[in-house]
């Protein structure tokens, strides 16, 4: 007894491991099918083992491990998994394929993958409930301790690999096992919408007067009341039209956007103008927006940025300190017009997190209402069809 626990207290000093911690070269358990293929999984506590490899899924045999803190040496047996216990604790369902990362495609995903699935511990969100004023938002706080092997994991689970890539596959009694050697680019790095408004819609939760029914992920301020009939479709394009409260008001959106890889986004609005929404009204006024982006940086601080037409024009006054006719953004009003609004370079990742917690896009009108030149010229009747995300792949 006493010389297992010297073996344990020799490693811990020998790694520097203290209780609790997670080291990058040392989270991952590598396991081994009966014909010699090696998978990657995670612990579920990080409280014990950090690496573990075995001969094959029948009998247990050690051939590293690495000790955190107090953890007795007989808890290493607890992280052993046969095949049908994997299958089991991922959730995969009856007569389905469980999809894990084969050894040789760890490191080159990992490394692939890169910066982008970059994770804070720390995270500042919108919250649109309790927010009242959408140009100063309910900010909550949000602790994670999510990283990017977690992410792809789970990501490998989610794949729908070709059969090619497959290279091993093991039966168990509701399925199979396999283990899967590269993760296809265009699963994770994709363009991201805020667009399904008849999936987005909810009706009203109460028969009184004063609740009003919405879309799921956006809030809306100075508006009419949102109802099922406030989702229309002309050419094919869907879009959900917000009215103002009065003719003094100025509707204003606060949208939850896709959870993000930590990457650079170009953003665009795809706007439905009067005329083209309605075939009796020859109208050419235009919509007149600004856009600001609520997200947290990587110390998990509440940030904003300010997009602005101005500096995509000149190069100058990058996220000004104010949002005003100087900045804001006009659409075509001939056809279905998709506005490119700028580039943003997301600090830290929330794909993957708790659902909550994502940024928070903000968009306002800059019209003066009792401004007759202003009425004339601009709608404050928002017609929205889609907000785009593309990101901005690197060269090769």
């Amino acid at each position: 007894m006493k010389k297992l626990l010297l073996t344990a207290l020799m490693l811990i000093i020998l790694t520097g491991f203290s209780y609790g911690q997670r080291d990058k070269n040392y989270y991952t358990q590598i396991v081994r099918l009966t014909d010699g293929t090696e998978l990657r999984i995670l612990p579920d506590n990080v409280t014990g083992v950090s690496m573990v490899r075995a001969d094959d899924y029948e009998h247990l045999t050690w051939k590293e491990y690495v000790i955190h803190g107090n953890a007795p040496l007989d808890s290493l047996r607890s992280y052993w998994q046969t095949a049908e216990s994997l299958y089991s604790r991922y959730g995969a369902g009856s007569g389905q394929c469980l999809y894990l990362p084969a050894d040789e495609a760890w490191n080159p995903t990992l490394a692939a993958m890169g910066s982008l699935f970059r994770y804070s511990d720390k995270y500042s969100y919108v919250n649109l409930s309790m927010t009242t004023n959408p140009s100063n938002p309910t900010i909550i706080k949000w602790n994670t301790t999510m990283r990017s092997e977690d992410r792809m994991l789970s990501l490998f689970r989610e794949s729908e690999p070709a059969s090619d890539d497959i290279v091993s596959r093991q039966t168990v009694i509701d399925g199979e096992v396999c283990a899967v050697k590269r993760l296809p680019r265009e699963q994770w790095y994709r363009t991201l919408t805020f667009a399904d408004w008849a999936e987005r819609y909810q009706e009203a939760e109460s028969s009184s007067p004063v609740m009003t029914g919405g879309f799921q992920g956006l809030k809306a301020f100075s508006t009419e009341t949102i109802r099922k009939d406030n989702i229309q479709t002309v050419d094919g394009t869907t879009f959900a039209v917000f009215y103002p409260s009065n003719s003094r008001a100025k509707p204003s959106l606060l949208m939850e956007l896709p959870q993000t890889l930590s990457t650079t986004y170009d953003f665009y609005c795809v706007v439905v103008p009067e005329r083209t929404a309605y075939a009796d009204v020859d109208s050419a006024r235009q919509n007149a927006m600004n856009f600001r982006l609520y997200y947290g940086n990587e110390q998990g601080n509440a940030m904003s940025y300010n997009f602005s037409s101005d500096y995509l024009k000149t190069g100058l006054n990058e996220n000004p300190s104010s949002l005003n006719k100087t900045t804001m953004f006009v659409n075509d009003t001939t056809c279905v017009d998709t506005i490119y609004f700028g580039r943003f370079t997301m600090p830290v990742a929330t794909d993957g997190l708790d659902p909550s917690v994502r940024p928070v896009l903000y968009i306002s009108m800059p019209v003066n209402t009792s401004l007759k030149a202003d009425v004339e010229k601009y709608s404050t009747t928002l017609r929205l069809a889609a907000i785009i995300m593309k990101p901005v792949e690197p060269e090769d």
